[in-house]
């Protein structure tokens, strides 16, 4: 019986055991999954948040630098077009430039001092050429032959950082010539390059500038009816007086003279003799002079070749020129002669000097 109470008293136990068991295994099976949920969700919600404040900077202003100017040629001609290349580079973009001036003027003691340029424009020693983003190419020289050959010009791509400006100009007529024999006298390049706040300057010295003239007869030469063997004398109808010539240079220069060998007419022909001794038929001689007195005229040869200089002390001039209207020229006539009217050409010359 004893043995029976315990063994239904030990069922019991078990089975409450077990149902303790069961519970523990519930409650710790509950706890892990709360663990679990824990684990998987957020454990305090915070909501997403940003800042801002105002940022800034400034690009400062760099000077725009320029290489030496670049003649097209190293003897620069007048009235023929030249170039000047000017090679810059600006950090801020070549847009950033509002001005570029080149001043080419005439230095006559070879020592070179930087934007020593003249005052004033002229003709003969200065000019001015600018480049403007909104003005374009233009030569401040008006009045004279100097000027801008603005379809030959060119711009660089102004986005870029760097880029050549070609110029492309005319020097004038009476720009001075420097191959005088002093090997002194020189034109010099001086560029400037603004960009509104700072200027970029370079320059090019020692560039020459050739000899130029120009001669322009305004008178024709007329002797009318003469006689055979007329000799040299003052007045007509020997001297054909107040002849005007027109000489034009950038330099010293000589006026010279001569004519054609053979003079036609209608029938006959008469012959050039420049020894003057004239002792064959239809031969005639020349005198020639810009002072209006046969002392000290000179005998007129043949052309092309044998050209005689008149008066060998020109010197520079305007660009209207120097007009001489005292010019003369003398007739003599071989003995005998054929009736006929003769025509020939008389040549005018200006010539480089020393």
């Amino acid at each position: 019986m004893m043995r029976a109470t315990l063994k239904r008293n030990l069922n019991k136990l078990t089975t409450k055991g077990g149902e303790m068991n069961l519970k523990l295994r519930v409650v710790f099976s509950i706890i892990a999954i709360v663990s679990l949920a824990l684990a998987l969700t957020p454990g305090v919600a915070f909501a997403a948040s940003s800042g801002s404040t105002p940022g800034s900077f400034s690009c400062g202003n760099v000077t725009p630098t320029v290489s030496a100017p670049v003649p097209g040629d190293s003897v620069i001609t007048p009235e023929i077009p030249n170039t000047i290349t000017i090679p810059v580079t600006d950090p801020n973009t070549l847009a950033d430039i509002e001005s570029i001036t080149i001043h080419i003027y005439f230095d006559d003691d070879g020592t070179y001092v930087g934007g020593s340029y003249p005052g004033a424009v002229d003709a003969q020693h200065y000019a001015i050429l600018e480049w403007t983003p909104d003005g374009g190419w233009t030569i401040t020289q008006e009045g004279t032959t100097w000027a801008i050959d603005a379809a030959n010009c060119s711009t660089p791509d102004l986005g870029s950082t760097s880029g050549s400006f070609v110029f492309s100009y005319i020097p004038g007529t009476v720009a001075e010539w420097t191959s005088d024999g002093s090997d002194i006298s020189e034109w010099n390049i001086y560029v400037e390059v603004f960009d509104g706040t700072a200027t970029g300057t370079s320059y090019t010295e020692d560039i020459e500038m050739a000899w130029y003239g120009a001669v322009t007869v305004l008178d024709g030469v007329y002797w009318g009816t003469v006689t055979p063997g007329m000799v040299y004398a003052e007045g007509a109808p020997s001297e054909v007086a107040d002849i005007s010539v027109n000489y034009v240079c950038n330099g010293a220069y000589d006026e010279q003279i001569a004519a054609s060998g053979t003079w036609t007419g209608a029938t006959y022909s008469a012959t050039l003799d420049p020894t003057e001794a004239v002792d064959s038929a239809n031969e005639f001689a020349l005198r020639a002079d810009d002072d209006g007195t046969l002392d000290g005229a000179v005998v007129v040869n043949t052309a092309p070749d044998n050209y005689t200089a008149i008066d060998d002390t020109g010197t520079i001039t305007e660009e209207i020129g120097d007009t001489i209207d005292i010019n003369s020229i003398w007739l003599k006539l071989s003995a005998t002669f054929d009736s006929d009217t003769y025509a020939g050409t008389i040549f005018y010359q200006i010539a480089q000097g020393s």
